[in-house]
């Protein structure tokens, strides 16, 4: 192994090539609040349970002047002084590493963390949570799960940025606990999915791939990332997961599991709000509380849930795997889910490149708000000849910049995927991207692109000769994404590579701009050695999706009925730039009673990309009084391109960037 000093160029992540290649990742708002969460906390410092144990962690701040936010907004009543509890409550889950075979022993620990809900106990004397003291509050609405998409985003790092934003979204007279989870192989869940032993090792080769470029950039690409993929599958295939085990993480990390994981979750989490009922109505104080035993959760424990795109598949999955413990569910930037199961995913970027043509016209219609307008172009493709000469002249020029001691290139591939997650959040991106590309076409670059489309910083020097070389608790990689997804599809290690380069060409013609990023997603499958037994998935769920209707399911098995809850809420943009609206109609059609809930908009996930105060009204509403809107309903986004200024109001400040912490398909 190269020693650290001569390995100087570190990847904290390499936002353009490392996530977006994935095509995803769910953007959310930022909480109006300031909160700042302590990231010192060691989940180390927790012991995994069988039983879920939910200890303080990740302290947090709040500004004093804006504690009167955290109370209902229709509370005029005077209140008595609010304590703010500092801390999110977390928890290790051990579950079987394979929930198909009992006589294997060994374990996975999941990482759990809860946001508790804002409701008031003890005739409003103190907040269950133990956050707010005052007179009146929220009724308590139970806990809803959420799943930021990927596959192998990190539900830990989503609700430590957006916990607080999610459940001011979703409350109305009730408050809830909003939960997520890493789940099994990613992020703070142990064991990890990490292939390289070396964490520099893993970020040089990322470095690696940039330099190789898209798909489209040469012959070439496609030959050195086809290898550098067989290469880092065989690794992958050869990584240790357990002592004194052949037993590889990675053969159990499909969303089957992770459906079943979640489950587990509801189910003990049942427990424990059973517990604590318990403890409140017997007088037992939190201090003793943790030391009692919990109780068997009820076998219909009822998931609530919100899932972002990815996240759609694992509702999906968990709806027609376990219909009887669906409650509420929420489902925004819809996978369709036949399509991912599949060999090749295809019902994915229809609505592209009508996404990108709004991006020309409304450069066009604010004239001199868009850096790329001219005074004498005469229409929205005068804008657009201009930015593909932009695009024709960096693929044979790359572009030099300078800046802060040190040099990069812009390359082709590098405008082609600002593009391409300009369009998950249009709205608040475009002016940023036309100013980039317009510095491209003066030649008057002298930055990287500005946030949010820009590069995160390429190289950090080591600190020492000594610096440890080892994963970062937590850290994420495009590794688990490939774990998750190629186990989830049907297998590619023995197509043709003749079948590839015409899905390739399937892609493009669907989307000139985006189908050789999306394509790189089955690439990665295509020379992932499935056929390994380290890496033969042991658990696939490949449908049917639905059920039957939408009160009752029989089991076939047993020839029993069942009862659901409350039908599905689909939530999709009218021009999602990978997960067509189309998707959500046919999926909604699976489970009777449920409805499709669309929002006038362009970019990636409803809820993350211009969210209005309608869809905003529908949401909450669902959650609180589970009414759903009526079907057809289709709501006016919250703001346009070019208006990013109306899309940073009181409640939105801007969007926060998670693409650190997901990464893969959502």
């Amino acid at each position: 192994m190269a020693s650290a000093t001569n390995r100087v160029l570190v990847l904290t992540y390499l936002w353009l090539l490392q996530h977006c290649i994935q095509y995803a990742t769910a953007l959310f708002p930022p909480h109006s609040h300031s909160v700042r969460p302590d990231n010192s906390f060691q989940w180390s410092s927790i012991t995994p349970s069988e039983d879920l144990v939910y200890q303080d962690c990740y302290p947090y701040s709040i500004h004093e002047e804006e504690i009167d936010t955290l109370l209902p907004a229709n509370d005029s009543e005077p209140h008595e002084p609010v304590e703010v509890d500092s801390r999110f409550k977390c928890a290790r889950l051990l579950v079987p590493l394979d929930w198909q075979n009992a006589s294997n022993a060994n374990k996975v620990a999941i990482a759990i963390i809860k946001l508790p809900a804002r409701t008031l106990v003890d005739g409003g004397k103190r907040a269950r949570s133990g956050r707010i003291s005052r007179s009146r509050g929220f009724l308590y609405g139970g806990a809803v799960v959420v799943n930021p998409g990927g596959p192998g985003g990190s539900g830990v790092q989503s609700i430590l940025h957006a916990g607080h934003w999610i459940q001011e979204l979703i409350e109305g007279e009730k408050s809830f606990d909003v939960i997520s989870f890493d789940p099994r192989g990613v992020g703070f869940s142990t064991p990890t999915s990490h292939c390289f032993d070396d964490y520099l090792d893993h970020a040089v080769w990322e470095l690696k791939q940039r330099v190789v470029g898209l798909l489209d950039t040469g012959p070439q690409a496609i030959k050195m990332q086809f290898a550098d993929a067989k290469g880092r599958g065989a690794l992958c295939a050869g990584a240790a997961s357990y002592d004194g085990s052949d037993d590889n993480i990675r053969a159990y990390m499909t969303t089957a599991y992770t459906a079943r994981d979640m489950l587990e979750l509801v189910t003990k989490n049942q427990a424990v709000e059973e517990d604590n009922q318990s403890s409140r109505a017997h007088g037992i104080d939190d201090a003793h509380k943790q030391q009692m035993p919990l109780q068997s959760g009820d076998s219909k424990a009822q998931l609530q849930y919100l899932g972002f795109s990815y996240g759609t598949f694992l509702g999906n999955t968990f709806a027609s795997m376990y219909p009887e413990h669906v409650g509420k569910m929420l489902l925004d930037g819809n996978i369709d889910a036949d399509d991912y199961v599949g060999k090749w995913m295809t019902n994915v970027l229809s609505d592209f490149e009508k996404g990108w043509s709004t991006f020309f016209e409304r450069c066009y219609e604010v004239g001199q708000k868009c850096a790329l307008w001219r005074h004498d172009d005469t229409s929205a493709g005068d804008i657009r000849t201009r930015v593909n000469s932009i695009l024709d002249h960096v693929k044979e020029t790359p572009i030099p910049i300078s800046s802060n001691g040190s040099t990069d290139l812009i390359t082709y591939s590098d405008v082609k995927v600002a593009i391409f997650t300009s369009n998950y959040v249009a709205a608040s991106s475009s002016a940023k991207l036309a100013t980039f590309l317009n510095a491209i076409h003066t030649e008057n670059v002298s930055s990287p692109f500005p946030p949010p489309i820009g590069l995160l910083p390429a190289a950090i020097a080591c600190p020492s000769p000594n610096a440890s070389t080892s994963w970062p608790a937590g850290a994420l990689d495009r590794d688990t994404s490939l774990c998750i997804m190629c186990g989830d599809g049907d297998s590619l290690t023995s197509t043709p590579f003749s079948d590839f380069s015409s899905y390739l060409s399937f892609l493009e013609s669907q989307s000139p701009t985006a189908g050789p990023i999306l394509a790189a997603l089955k690439l990665g499958c295509l020379a992932w050695p499935r056929s390994s037994t380290a890496l033969q998935p042991r658990w696939r769920f490949t449908g049917p999706f639905g059920r039957t209707s939408a009160t009752t399911n029989t089991n076939k098995t047993n020839n029993t009925t069942t009862t659901t809850a409350t039908p599905i809420l689909f939530l999709n943009n009218r021009l999602d730039p990978v997960c067509p609206i189309r998707n959500a109609h046919k999926m909604a059609k699976r489970y009777p009673g449920s409805v499709v809930l669309e929002q006038d908009a362009v970019g990636h996930c409803a809820l993350a990309a211009s969210l209005g105060d309608c869809v905003r009204g529908h949401v909450r509403r669902y959650f609180n009084e589970a009414v759903l809107p009526e079907a057809g309903t289709l709501c006016p986004g919250g703001c346009r391109a070019f208006e990013e200024e109306d899309c940073t109001g009181e409640k939105d400040q801007g969007i926060i960037d998670l693409w650190g912490m997901m990464g893969g398909l959502n």
